[in-house]
């Protein structure tokens, strides 16, 4: 039974949704707002398009399985911070999570990165 309700949760769960974004991004502007260090740690954190969107938010300390780690140093070196701020922000209004994935895969194909943003759903 257990197993089960996990398998529906996470069938249901996309850290992409923009409620999802929206929530993470409240919660790292009331630490900022508090000065205290906010950090994420789990498969969003090591997955291109998902450490995009938290640096976009502000969030700057990621915990990730070491074979993500090279690939997300890669794809945040080769970006504009503010250019990425400006994209988490836009991705805040999107309506779904297919959304917010297309407008991640043009902002990375406009700059010659779009072959990072494979996996995810």
């Amino acid at each position: 039974m257990i197993t089960q309700k996990f398998y529906l949760f996470n069938k249901a769960y996309d850290s992409l949704h923009p409620s999802m974004l929206q929530a993470l991004a409240g919660i790292a502007r009331e630490c900022q707002r508090l000065d205290l260090e906010v950090s994420v740690c789990g498969e969003m954190a090591g997955e291109a398009m998902g450490s995009l969107v938290l640096t976009g938010l502000g969030y700057r300390t990621f915990s990730m399985n070491g074979r993500s780690v090279a690939r997300v140093k890669y794809l945040l070196r080769q970006l504009v911070l503010t250019e990425v701020q400006a994209l988490a922000q836009h991705l805040l209004a999107a309506r779904s999570a297919s959304e917010v994935r297309q407008w991640i895969a043009l902002f990375l194909e406009e700059r010659g990165l779009r072959a990072l943003a494979r996996g995810g759903r």
